[in-house]
């Protein structure tokens, strides 16, 4: 997963050395999230996989920065936390915790891969790839993640859009607190992805493109 990570770093940065004398738009986005979590210790707990139930469910804020390199390829640093959910039985007052994460994500426009550029659009799609650091407070642990993800823009006006996003997260083992391998089925795989730490991110906000 680091490897992915520093992968990841220096793409950005080699896009950013290339396209930044580019004009094309910076972007600021705010949202709200709605966070479902998954822990590899709730393993043989039989818990729901509902990802609406309260005890694995949590609210949250992001904030994001970002700018289209060009008019098909954007790259984002995203911040987003507030609560979040040490899934360790299914009551909502001994999961809760505190948390806060970092991004990197390499944005693709598909509208405008699809469909050919147009500055009359409306909607535009644009499915995501990126790296970062959860840092869980409540538990005082760190964990380097992977995620992917859709943007969907819908514009307002002209340089303001409404925003919604789904993502999907994994992380390292042991980032919200416990120990990775406590309930770890016999024989199986310790990098598998039911070992590690998961999260679903829904998220709907505005955003803003400034510059020129």
């Amino acid at each position: 997963m680091r490897t992915i990570l520093l992968t990841l770093m220096l793409v950005t940065g080699f896009c950013i050395s290339v396209q930044a004398q580019e004009r094309y738009r910076n972007f600021i986005q705010i949202g709200l999230t709605e966070t479902a979590c998954y822990s590899n210790q709730e393993r043989g707990l039989d818990l729901s996989q509902n990802p609406t139930k309260d005890f694995r469910n949590s609210m949250g804020i992001s904030l994001s920065i970002g700018r289209w390199v060009s008019r098909k390829v954007g790259l984002r640093l995203k911040f987003y936390g507030l609560d979040y959910k040490t899934v360790v039985s299914d009551n909502r007052e001994e999961n809760k915790s505190r948390y806060m994460a970092a991004f990197g994500d390499v944005m693709l426009n598909a509208s405008s891969f699809l469909f050919g550029e147009s500055k009359t659009r409306r909607w535009e799609i644009s499915p995501f790839l990126g790296g970062g650091i959860n840092r869980n407070f409540t538990y005082d642990e760190y964990g380097i993640g992977l995620r992917l993800g859709l943007l969907n823009n819908w514009r307002l006006y002209k340089r303001l859009s409404l925003q919604l996003e789904l993502a999907y997260s994994v992380y390292e083992p042991d980032t919200d607190g416990f120990n990775p391998y406590e309930n770890v089925v016999s024989g199986s795989s310790r990098h598998s992805l039911k070992n590690r730490d998961r999260s679903i991110i829904m998220e709907l906000g505005l955003n803003y493109r400034f510059g020129k």
